[in-house]
């Protein structure tokens, strides 16, 4: 139920009763009301919402949350109107332009999949899908961004007490849901970096994260991204896992471990859902696999998969 409905939620009793009857049907039908609040509210805490109670939190107490639950996030962590209206006009330009090239290099037939196993095409560092029609892009524009900038960011301080001082960002980009994407398989962006049978059934502490700040507000029409709090802690995937789906408005913020398990919902919608994203790493790390390193605007001749 979305929250609007929840907030208007309304019980009609359609029958005649005898007038004594009326109080007490009155005081059940309140209680009844009253349940159902409670219901609502609880679902919408088991979907993500963990704001109100990390807004109360102190730093140390977000970093353990964090590396408890590999996720963490808040309302007052977001971008204002007018940087996210910067960010949505780059993303924007940066997206067709890409396209246009794409298509001078004759690969107009496979934009919704280029780089999939299915495409005899590999993808390129600005236009990689990862299911179809789910298109990621490093946008190298978005460098020349000021407020994006680690020292500027509101976020930066908890990223630096997660990941260290040393800490640097590895990438920014965007994912852009297209309309009519569907749902992706469940993943995590990156590996452990040592067995955990090796680490004693421990994980090692966080090497690298991602921060997600959608750039439209996220429905569960337009494809919230499936997250399993925890699943950072283990190697493998496990239905077992409680799952949420954070539908955060337009330019708030959430920060999950790249281990964590987790998937892109499908885009029932006719319009794109794009979301940017910003990897930050301790500076000893190198991201060895989400990316080709090859682009599209120093390739002349398109080469298929050998």
């Amino acid at each position: 139920m979305e929250e609007e409905e929840a907030g208007n939620f309304h019980l009609e009793l359609c029958v005649q009763l005898p007038d004594e009857l009326l109080v007490n049907v009155e005081e059940k039908k309140q209680a009844i009301l009253e349940a159902a609040e409670v219901i609502l509210s609880s679902q919408h805490i088991a979907a993500g919402d963990y704001a109100n109670s990390l807004s109360k939190s102190s730093p140390d107490e977000e970093v353990t949350k964090f590396n408890s639950e590999g996720i963490i996030f808040a309302p007052e962590w977001q971008l204002s109107p007018q940087q996210l209206t910067t960010v949505q006009q780059t993303i924007s330009a940066a997206f067709e332009h890409t396209c246009a090239r794409l298509k001078e290099l004759g690969l107009q037939e496979q934009l919704g999949t280029l780089g999939l196993p299915s495409c005899p095409y590999p993808g390129y560092d600005e236009y990689m899908a990862r299911s179809t029609g789910r298109i990621d892009m490093v946008v190298p524009q978005l460098s020349s961004l000021d407020f994006l900038n680690s020292d500027a960011v509101p976020w930066y301080s908890l990223v630096q007490s997660i990941l260290g001082p040393d800490t640097r960002c590895v990438f920014k980009g965007c994912v852009i849901g297209t309309p009519g994407c569907e749902t992706q398989d469940w993943h995590k962006d990156g590996k452990h970096l040592w067995p955990i049978a090796v680490t004693n059934d421990a994980p090692l502490p966080p090497h690298c994260l991602n921060v997600f700040v959608p750039l439209v507000d996220i429905t569960e029409e337009n494809g919230p991204t499936e997250f399993q709090p925890t699943s950072h802690k283990h190697e493998d995937f496990q239905f077992s896992f409680k799952t949420i789906k954070p539908c955060l408005k337009a330019g708030q913020c959430l920060l999950f471990d790249y281990r964590l398990w987790h998937r892109g919902l499908a885009n029932t919608t006719n319009a794109n859902r794009p979301l940017l994203y910003l990897t930050y790493a301790r500076s000893w790390y190198r991201d060895p696999s989400n990316f080709p390193g090859r682009s599209c605007f120093t390739e002349h001749t398109p080469q298929p998969k050998q």
